[in-house]
C-alpha cells in the first residue's frame, strides 16, 4: 500500500529518531555511517565535484520482530532529507504481491508494485521466497530491471532471516551487485525486550506496579527463544497475556478505583506456558526434581553426576542471591565436554539444555547437534554467515559441537578458525539464552582450547565423561534389551559379563555404542536362529520371540 513519507522531519530529528530506539546497536552504527556517505556525496555534487556510483539498495537480515519495517521507514524519510529519493514513502510487499498465478502475469505485477513505491523504499519482506516455485524467478527479474531504470529515485529494501537471504544472493547472478549494502538486526537481549515489554505498556496508558518491576526480568528470561520467537513481538504477546490476566483478576472484584484500572502487578504476568508466546521445541517440560532423578538413573558417570548437581546448585542460589537484591558473580555457563564416544555427551547434554530450562537460565531447552561440515563453508566468506545459521537455530537452548576440535585446522588455507571467530561473537552476543557444549577427546579438545585466545574463557568448565566399566556396559546392553521388548535368558545373563569383557578397548571401541553393537549383533543370530528351515517360525510363542538365549551371543 502506497503512503506519503509522512509530516517532513530534520536529518538531526530523524537521527535523533533513531537514536532512541532500543537496542539496535549495529544497526544504528551501519546507518549512521551511510548517511555520512551520502551527506558527502550531496556536498560533492553541491560543489560541482564528481561523486562514485553507488547502490542504495540494501538487505536486511535478523529474526521477526527485530525492527526492520520501523527502521525501514525511518530511512526512507532520511533519504528524502538528504536528496536521495523525492516523496519517502514506503510501500511493503511479500510474494504474493509479485508473483502471480499464470504464465505472463507476473512482469506487470511486479511492475506496478515497483511504480508506487517509486519515490520512496519498496520492502520486501521474506525476500528469499521469491526463489520458491513457478514464476517467482520472473519476479526477481524484473525487480532487477526496475532497480536499474528506476535507480534515481526508488530504493529496494529485501528483508529475511539471514541463511534464506544468502541463498536468496545466490539465486540471480544480478542481486549481489545490485544490493551493495547489507544490514544485520539482532535480536534483542533480555534487557532490551524488557525495556520494550515498558514502553509499550505506558503506550497503552497502563503503569507497572513495583513488585511487577522487581519480577519482569526474570520473567522475560523464560519467553523461548526458539521457533517461534518474534523478538519486540515476543514481548507485545507477553504484555497482552499481562492484560488479559489483569481483566480478569478486576472482573472478580466488586467496586474498582479508577487507578487500579491501569495498574499491572506481578501476578498479572502470566506462567512461561500460559503466556501466549510460542514455546520452544525442548520437549515437554519436567520438574527440577524428575530431571535430576532422570540423571541419577543414569548408569554410571558419578563424577559427570557430581559436576551437573553443582552447576544446577550455583544457578539456583545465583537465582536466590537476585531475588534477594544481592550481587551475583558473571557466569560462563559454556560447557567442554571431554571423553571417548559414546559415553552420552549427548544424551547429558540434552538433559542440561531441560534442567536449564527450568532453572530460568534458557527459555526453550531445545538441543542443536553441529559438527564441522555444519559450520565450515566451501569458498571464502562463507563460513561466517553459516556458522551464524547454525548458531540461530539454538538460541533459546544448547548448542552442541561435536568433535570440536576438528574447527582448528593446521592449514592456513582452512576456514575452521573464521567459524570459530564467529562462534565467540555470537557466544557473547546470545549469551543471555544460548549455551554452547563443545565434545571431543581430552587431548584434542585442550588443543582447540589454545586455538584461541578467547575459547578458554568463554567456556567455563570441563566436564569429563569416564569410559564404562565393563559391569556398567553389561547393564546398558540390559536396559537396551528392555527397551526394544528383548528378554534376557538366565544363561544368557550368566555370560554376559565375560561376553563384554571380551569387548575390544583398543581400536574402535566405543563404550555404550559397542554395547549397542553387541546386542545388535545378538538380536541378529537370534533372528537367524528363529528363521531357521527347521523351525515353525508361524508356530513359535510370543515370549521366544523376546526373548534372548546365551547362543544368541557372537561369538568373539
Amino acid at each position: 500500500m502506497q503512503g506519503s513519507g509522512g509530516p517532513r522531519k530534520t536529518l538531526p530529528e530523524l537521527l535523533s529518531e533513531l537514536d532512541t530506539m532500543l537496542g539496535l546497536a549495529p544497526v544504528k552504527q551501519r546507518v549512521r555511517a551511510m548517511v555520512a556517505e551520502m551527506d558527502i556525496d550531496r556536498k560533492r555534487r553541491a560543489a560541482g565535484m564528481k561523486t562514485a556510483e553507488r547502490s542504495r539498495h540494501l538487505v536486511f537480515t535478523g529474526n521477526p520482530g527485530t525492527a526492520k519495517t520501523t527502521v525501514a521507514r525511518l530511512l526512507a524519510q532520511i533519504y528524502r532529507e538528504l536528496g536521495v529519493v523525492s516523496s519517502g514513502h514506503v510501500v511493503e510487499a511479500q510474494r504474493s504481491d509479485l508473483v502471480a498465478e499464470f504464465l505472463g502475469q507476473t512482469a506487470p505485477k511486479t511492475r506496478a508494485v515497483c511504480e508506487s513505491a517509486i519515490g520512496g523504499i519498496l520492502f520486501i519482506d521474506e525476500a528469499y521466497t521469491l526463489t520458491e516455485g513457478d514464476y517467482a524467478a520472473e519476479a526477481v527479474a524484473e525487480l532487477l530491471t526496475q532497480m536499474e531504470n528506476r535507480r534515481d529515485d526508488l530504493v529496494v529494501i529485501v528483508a529475511g532471516y539471514p541463511k534464506e537471504m544468502d541463498e536468496f544472493m545466490e539465486a540471480n547472478p544480478g542481486l549481489r551487485s545490485r544490493f551493495a549494502n547489507r544490514v544485520e538486526f539482532p535480536d534483542y537481549s533480555n534487557e532490551e525486550l524488557a525495556g520494550i515489554f515498558r514502553i509499550m505498556a505506558r503506550g497503552q496508558g497502563y503503569e507497572l506496579a513495583e513488585d511487577l518491576e522487581t519480577a519482569l526480568p526474570q520473567r522475560i528470561t523464560r519467553i523461548p527463544r526458539g521457533r517461534g520467537f518474534a523478538n519486540g513481538r515476543s514481548a507485545r504477546q507477553l504484555l497482552e497475556a499481562t492484560i488479559t490476566r489483569q481483566s480478569g483478576r478486576l472482573a472478580t472484584m466488586g467496586d474498582i478505583a479508577p487507578e487500579a484500572l491501569n495498574l499491572l502487578v506481578a501476578n498479572d504476568l502470566p506462567a512461561p506456558e500460559d503466556s501466549g508466546v510460542q514455546q520452544g521445541d525442548g520437549g515437554a517440560r519436567r520438574s527440577l526434581a524428575e530431571l535430576m532423578a532422570e540423571l541419577d538413573g543414569m548408569i554410571g558417570l558419578a563424577p559427570v553426576k557430581d559436576q551437573v548437581r553443582t552447576l544446577v546448585a550455583e544457578t539456583r542460589v545465583d537465582a536466590r542471591r537476585r531475588s534477594a537484591g544481592l550481587k551475583v558473580a558473571a557466569r560462563s555457563r559454556h560447557l567442554v565436554f571431554t571423553g571417548n564416544p559414546g559415553t552420552a555427551k549427548t544424551t547429558v547434554a540434552r538433559l542440561i539444555a531441560q534442567l536449564f530450562r527450568e532453572l530460568g537460565v534458557l527459555s526453550s531447552g531445545h538441543l542443536v547437534e553441529t559438527s564441522r561440515p555444519d559450520l565450515i563453508g566451501e569458498y571464502i566468506g562463507t563460513t561466517a554467515p553459516k556458522t551464524r545459521a547454525v548458531i540461530e537455530k539454538a538460541i533459546g537452548g544448547v548448542l552442541f559441537i561435536d568433535e570440536a576440535y576438528t574447527l582448528v585446522g593446521d592449514s592456513p588455507s582452512d576456514y575452521g578458525p573464521e567459524a570459530v571467530a564467529e562462534l565467540l561473537v555470537q557466544m557473547e552476543n546470545r549469551r543471555d539464552d544460548l549455551l554452547v557444549i563443545a565434545a571431543g577427546y581430552p587431548a584434542d579438545m585442550d588443543r582447540f582450547l589454545d586455538a584461541n585466545s578467547g575459547l578458554r574463557s568463554r567456556f567455563g568448565a570441563t566436564v569429563t565423561f569416564p569410559d564404562y566399566s565393563d559391569e556398567e556396559l553389561a547393564g546398558i546392553f540390559e536396559i537396551m534389551a528392555r527397551s526394544q521388548n528383548y528378554l534376557l535368558s538366565h544363561d544368557l545373563r550368566q555370560a554376559l559379563p565375560a561376553a563384554i569383557a571380551g569387548i575390544d578397548r583398543t581400536v574402535g571401541f566405543a563404550n555404550g555404542r559397542s554395547a549397542r553393537q553387541l546386542l545388535e549383533r545378538t538380536i541378529a543370530r537370534q533372528a537367524v536362529r528363529l528363521a531357521a528351515p527347521d523351525v515353525d517360525l508361524d508356530a513359535l510363542p510370543d515370549e521366544e520371540l523376546q526373548t534372548l538365549h546365551v547362543g544368541d551371543l557372537p561369538v568373539a
